[in-house]
């Protein structure tokens, strides 16, 4: 039996028949304008997986005010008062050391028969001007506070009074206005009155 003879191909692979029959189906198609091509669909955009917890955007207004707000100055603080500087006691050494003369007492104050009003005005007055003097040691004589008899020639407020000053002398000298004035102070030798007055060391004024 004869071979079937196969129809020449063209270039694109057809054969005759195929090429003529596709170039009558060509000519019945109309083509698309550009309005009538549809657009290629976008990629879908990858969706994040949602936190088990979801948190809050932060809110940065308030940092952002305090930016444009400028700090409110610190007042200054005021300077703290200086406290009194402390009163000390003069010891039996010291006393007999003043007792023996080897310590020079400078002045003396004799408070004997005062009122209070007076005798705090006057032992003021009188340890503030040693002190600008330079005095180191003064004595203060207060008076041994021997209760008065009727019988006696005393004055009235004497009897009083009696032992009142050497009650209140050591008061006066702990307060902060005579603790500027004294280092320390304590009772005096038998020499200079015993229990009836005061040694007392004053207080450099620019400190001791």
């Amino acid at each position: 039996m004869p071979k079937k003879r196969k129809s020449p191909r063209d270039a694109s692979g057809l054969t005759r028949e195929d090429a003529q029959l596709w170039s009558r189906v060509a000519g019945t198609v109309e083509p698309l304008t550009e309005r009538e091509i549809p657009a290629a669909p976008a990629a879908p955009t990858p969706r994040k997986k949602a936190s088990s917890r979801q948190q809050p955007a932060p809110d940065h207004s308030e940092s952002r005010d305090e930016e444009r707000t400028p700090a409110a100055k610190t007042p200054p603080r005021r300077p703290h008062e200086r406290a009194a500087p402390p009163l000390g006691r003069i010891d039996r050494r010291e006393s007999r050391q003043i007792a023996g003369g080897r310590v020079i007492v400078d002045a003396r104050i004799d408070l004997h028969g005062h009122r209070q009003r007076e005798a705090y005005g006057a032992l003021k007055a009188f340890l503030t001007r040693a002190q600008a003097q330079g005095h180191r040691y003064v004595l203060v004589i207060t008076g041994k506070g021997a209760v008065r008899g009727e019988d006696d020639a005393a004055p009235f407020y004497e009897a009083k009074e009696a032992g009142v000053l050497k009650r209140a002398v050591p008061r006066w000298l702990a307060e902060p206005g005579f603790r500027e004035l004294i280092v320390s102070y304590g009772p005096a030798h038998a020499r200079h009155g015993g229990e009836g007055a005061l040694y007392i060391r004053l207080r450099r004024e620019r400190g001791d």
